[in-house]
């Protein structure tokens, strides 16, 4: 179980870290952003929520993604910012684009595959909302996440609360918090709420 958290926190840590290295020009933009931020959610396609049926199957890993869902215009341009270096993060989060697989199964369970490891899980699907609640656990620990999964252009987007994420890495491994990246990781989620991080799958 430790190892789908550290990939996911890892992921999110990479990508807050380049979001929080855009600190002293985000301040200079300040209210100028408001409009560009209202653009964009407006442009933003609503989302399409698989049935069941829909989400069995394998699913192969193409690249991470990172959204906001909330009005803080600084925010939107730091997430902006990360989105544009998604590659990259993939890269550093040690997930392959191709070749990291998740398979979701008729029974309840799915199994996440990357890098030679598999993590086998339970879930359920509420589909009017696109909540598929994920449980991870083994001897020690246990861990249930709340993502949102939805589906464009024939791909899977899974995403998970960035401060659900904190929290659980946190509670599974205590020495985070004496983690310098980690601790600005958090701070950040603190004062932004609405940041989802997750997966895009093909």
């Amino acid at each position: 179980m430790k190892r789908v958290i550290l990939v996911l926190a890892a992921a999110f840590l990479c990508t807050t870290a380049q979001a929080q290295s855009l600190g002293d020009l985000l301040k200079s933009l300040g209210g100028a952003l408001t409009s560009t931020s209202e653009k964009q959610k407006e442009e933003a396609p609503k989302p399409s929520y698989p049935t069941e049926k829909d989400l069995v199957g394998e699913w192969t890993f193409e690249q991470l993604d990172i959204e906001y869902t909330g009005d803080d215009p600084l925010a939107s341009v730091a997430i902006a910012s990360a989105k544009s270096q998604i590659s990259t993060l993939t890269a550093q989060a040690g997930l392959a684009a191709g070749k990291d697989k998740l398979h979701i199964n008729n029974d309840g369970t799915l199994v996440f595959t990357t890098n030679g490891k598999s993590v086998l899980a339970r879930y359920s699907y509420i589909q009017p909302t696109g909540t598929l609640i994920v449980t991870v656990e083994d001897k020690s620990h246990k861990a249930i996440f709340t993502t949102l999964v939805s589906k464009q252009d024939g791909k899977l987007r899974v995403m998970f609360d960035a401060n659900e994420l904190m929290a659980i890495a946190e509670a599974n491994m205590p020495n985070l918090k004496e983690d310098g990246t980690f601790v600005m990781a958090k701070t950040l989620v603190d004062s932004y709420k609405g940041i989802l991080i997750g997966g895009v799958f093909q």
